[in-house]
């Protein structure tokens, strides 16, 4: 039988969201999951409301669920006594992004894109460099690391999707669709497009994006604009990026109320390789010296 949810109400206050936590950790095969492998882990909007940034969140109703500040503290107070991760600045729990080196195999870096610096979803502010998803004091750690790697691989762990997604024109103009976009990359474009860059102007290779959020499959170039698919593989990727489905929750169908078909994808996005919008599972990264696998 399905499960409910303790407390059975939207949680806000300390006590809810730990009462949520201890329903959530004493899942059985959760445990499991935790007893037989290492975990690095990194919070994501759900762990606070949805579609949260950094000075609120898209189901944060001030007027009546009282200052979002006290309930992001909330949420993230609960997290920190719950969830086994290393804290990088004790003087700030609100800064959890973080690197992880494998010797010289492959740098992983946690990035937060959702509480520490972003600002509000606006898909219209998408090309303003004021519009910000990582924040300045992270972006500039963040790119340091990149610069001054030595390792074979980098691996970066973080929230949405950075592909830039199209559903043809019809599409792109529907208000779900552009709500959609505006909490991706896609709706910081000029974050990404300088990441982009950065990786390009200092020739860094072998850029790994792990990315979750849409509950769906996807493998993607990241496109620069010399990206040619007349190869096999295409040419002129700054990065690839794979991005997990949800063990349970819907995908896209939820979100725009019908089962998009992949050719809509497909016929509109070159540089997305593979997407599956409905069966459900996980990844496996396999890493060694000379190449980097995702298996889905």
């Amino acid at each position: 039988p399905e499960r409910q949810n303790e407390p059975a109400i939207e949680i806000i206050e300390l006590l809810d969201y730990r009462t949520r936590y201890s329903l959530y950790r004493l899942d059985p095969d959760l445990r499991k999951l935790h007893q037989q492998y290492p975990w690095m882990i990194i919070w994501d909007d759900h762990e606070s409301a949805n579609n949260a940034y950094r000075d609120g969140a898209e189901n944060h109703t001030p007027g009546t669920e009282g200052d979002w500040i006290d309930r992001k503290s909330a949420a993230m107070k609960a997290w920190t006594e719950w969830i086994p991760a290393r804290k990088p600045n004790p003087l700030d729990p609100m800064q959890v992004f973080r690197k992880i080196s494998y010797g010289n195999l492959a740098n992983i870096y946690l990035l937060d894109t959702r509480l520490f610096d972003r600002d509000l979803q606006n898909f219209s502010a998408t090309n303003d460099t004021a519009h910000h998803l990582l924040g300045l004091a992270q972006r500039n750690w963040f790119y340091n690391e990149l610069l001054n790697s030595s390792a074979q691989w980098n691996i970066v762990g973080q929230q949405v999707m950075i592909a830039p997604l199209s559903a043809g024109f019809a599409f792109d103009q529907l208000q779900t669709v552009k709500d959609l976009k505006a909490d991706m990359w896609e709706g910081y474009n000029s974050e990404r497009q300088a990441l982009i860059d950065h990786v390009i102007n200092n020739n860094i290779k072998n850029v790994v994006i792990i990315t979750g959020d849409i509950h769906t499959s996807w493998a993607n170039d990241i496109p620069t604009p010399s990206y040619d698919t007349s190869t096999t593989p295409a040419t002129g990727s700054a990065m690839v990026e794979f991005v997990a489905t949800s063990v349970t929750s819907p995908g896209l169908e939820a979100w725009l109320g019908t089962n998009p078909p992949p050719s809509l994808v497909y016929d509109n996005n070159p540089h997305i390789i593979y997407v599956n919008l409905y069966e459900k599972g996980y990844n496996i990264l396999d890493i060694n010296n000379t190449r980097t696998q995702n298996d889905f």
